[in-house]
């Protein structure tokens, strides 16, 4: 009786055995068979082309799951996924990448997954919730690196944040408040002189007709004007442009008449409302107008990558910074208006110099970002935050402050946006053009370099959308 003969494998049955026939029931896991089959003599043995496809795959000789001696496929473990970076590419610290591999430069690219989306999941939410981490098992020397270099930033920054609040703050001392007088008036040069002597507390300055020195009042240039008469002195100051300013004007000024026998009458020609009797209402308004614009540019960033990749979606950008501007102007006249009834019928003025400080910021900080990454957000709140709010003149006016703020408030966009702010509520919109015209500088310099980060570092992290 003849044995049946067994055909030798053939290299297709090699292959069907170290990666799975294929026929198992739906949704099931391959399972890997080894092949029964005998091996070939030593002398006509030659290199089965499912070899081959094992070698290519990278399979290794452990056992199959089945229990078999098949070779099963590679595995990678999440933290050793290859990470794709274009070789032109240099990485700055707010430019982390993430394990994933950059789509090509004319692709949209694939953002992570994260535990509230799904790759399956509208890309509207995906990448929306937590940053993703890296999972290698060799995360150490990466990590503590960047983590050193992060946290001496932010201990430098808020060093910074303290010493500016409470150097700037802690002790205010008034100096050299200019105050306007008109050329011949001896009684109010003369007062104006003792009190500069004494106290070192004015500093005059001379107009060559009262309508004159009372422009630059409302101009805010001068925060009083002393003019004698018959009756004797008359003060006018304006508390709109600073409270204490007006406050401690009023008390040296009617001291040092009475000591010279010289009638003092004040007058307030720009008061402060019932609801904002400290004069602060402007400043806090600023404070969160610049926020919400600093905080719109950050999430795009964080969310969408620091510089676009392109012109058309740095416009986009800009479009949506101009948009939630305009929104939020519109919320704080609103709040500040019929639902604090603190100014009224200023609605329209005040949501436009609103939208102008909240774009302002936003725009700064985008292009800071766009260009530095992790860097320019920190130089961001340095200029908005950390030297903006002591240097505004928001929480004291500037003769109060020390040296170094001193004149930060002319050119810096939280003082520009206090002072636009009460020229509005005020001043019926007096002297709001200096304001104006350097908001829109600031305005235009971050529009400008945020089109130039698209252009020279937007093609060079394609990750960014």
């Amino acid at each position: 009786m003849t044995e049946p003969h067994e055909s030798p494998p053939t290299p297709a049955s090699r292959v069907d055995d170290a990666l799975g026939s294929g026929d198992e029931p739906p949704g099931s896991s391959p399972t890997y068979v080894a092949s029964h089959a005998a091996p070939p003599e030593p002398h006509d043995a030659a290199p089965p082309a499912g070899s081959a496809v094992d070698d290519a795959l990278g399979a290794s000789d452990e056992p199959s799951p089945a229990g078999g001696t098949g070779r099963a496929p590679p595995e990678f473990a999440l933290g050793e996924m290859p990470i794709h970076v274009h070789a032109d590419e240099p990485l700055s610290l707010g430019e982390m990448p993430v394990g994933h591999e950059y789509p090509a430069p004319d692709t949209e690219p694939a953002l992570p997954d994260t535990a509230g989306g799904t790759p399956s999941s509208p890309l509207i939410w995906r990448g929306m919730w937590h940053v993703p981490r890296y999972a290698g098992d060799r995360f150490w020397k990466a990590w503590a690196g960047r983590a050193a270099i992060l946290l001496a930033g932010v201990l430098l920054l808020t060093t910074a944040f303290i010493a500016a609040y409470v150097g700037g703050l802690h002790e205010p001392t008034p100096r050299d408040i200019p105050v306007g007088v008109v050329t011949g008036d001896q009684t109010a040069t003369q007062l104006l002189s003792i009190l500069d002597e004494r106290t070192g507390l004015v500093t005059g300055h001379e107009f060559a007709t009262r309508d004159a020195a009372t422009a630059a009042l409302d101009r805010r240039e001068v925060f009083a004007v002393v003019a004698g008469g018959a009756a004797g002195l008359q003060l006018t100051v304006s508390s709109g442009a600073g409270q204490p300013v007006a406050q401690i004007l009023a008390g040296a000024v009617a001291a040092v008449g009475q000591a010279a026998g010289v009638q003092v009458t004040t007058v307030d020609a720009y008061p402060l409302t019932a609801h904002d009797p400290r004069g602060l209402v402007a400043f806090y308004l600023v404070v969160g107008l610049t926020l919400g614009g600093y905080l719109a540019a950050t999430v795009l960033g964080l969310s969408l990558g620091t510089a676009p990749r392109d012109l058309m979606r740095a416009t986009a950008r800009i479009g949506a910074f101009a948009a939630f501007s305009l929104l939020l102007g519109l919320a704080g006249a609103i709040l500040v208006g019929p639902v604090f009834d603190i100014w009224t019928g200023h609605t329209l003025g005040l949501t436009l110099g609103g939208a102008l400080v909240a774009f302002t910021a936003a725009a700064i900080t985008s292009a800071l970002q766009g260009w530095l990454g992790m860097v320019g957000t920190g130089l961001a709140i340095l200029l908005l935050v950390v030297l903006g709010n002591p240097g505004s003149g928001g929480v004291f006016p500037w003769p109060f402050l020390p040296s170094f703020f001193r004149g930060m408030h002319v050119w810096l966009p939280t003082g520009l946006g206090t002072d636009l702010t009460r020229a509005v509520a005020y001043y019926a919109r007096a002297g709001a053009g200096l304001p104006v015209a350097g908001l829109l500088v600031w305005s235009l310099a971050g529009v400008v370099g945020t089109f130039a980060a698209a252009v020279t570092r937007g093609r060079r992290g394609e990750h960014a959308l």
